[in-house]
């Protein structure tokens, strides 16, 4: 992970802590995805409680929602 993503994700990691309906992904129970326009990437993650654990589950970039599909075979 290059410096610049790991820089940016670092100033949004609060938002592993929240839920917003409008991160939710379409078509799955727990995973949400943070966006990171100024790099053009994306991070899908997924929030398990009872586990008490924020997994990351695909970071890339979004050409042609190619991180989505990772994601989905995850």
């Amino acid at each position: 992970m290059t410096f610049m993503l790991r820089s940016a994700l670092a100033c949004r990691w609060e938002q592993f802590l929240f839920r917003p309906p409008s991160a939710k992904l379409h078509g799955s129970k727990d995973r949400y995805k943070i966006k990171l326009r100024s790099i053009g990437y994306r991070l899908v993650y997924e929030v398990r409680d009872a586990e008490v654990v924020v997994l990351v589950i695909a970071i890339g970039r979004r050409d042609r929602s190619e991180v989505y599909r990772v994601a989905d075979i995850r």
